[in-house]
């Protein structure tokens, strides 16, 4: 997943990962009770969302720290 989220920090649309073949397979793969692609669209827009409220990439980049410092992948 960690190799999902920096792609999604690169702007890569999530849809567009999952027909990736090495991430095809998780398309339909479960985290707990979310859909791993519902969770990447997710980080999607929180990552959109830091983008307006901080300028400069500030938001994204502390909203990609936390997730490398708190989520073991």
């Amino acid at each position: 997943m960690g190799e999902a989220v920096e792609k999604i920090y690169n702007c890569e649309d999530p849809g567009e990962i999952l027909k990736d073949g090495k991430f095809a397979l998780l398309k339909n793969c479960y985290i707990g009770s979310v859909e791993y692609e519902t969770l990447l669209k997710a980080i999607k827009w929180l990552f959109i969302e830091q983008d307006i409220t901080y300028w400069s990439f500030s938001g994204r980049a502390m909203f990609k720290n936390k997730i490398d410092e708190n989520v073991r992948f």
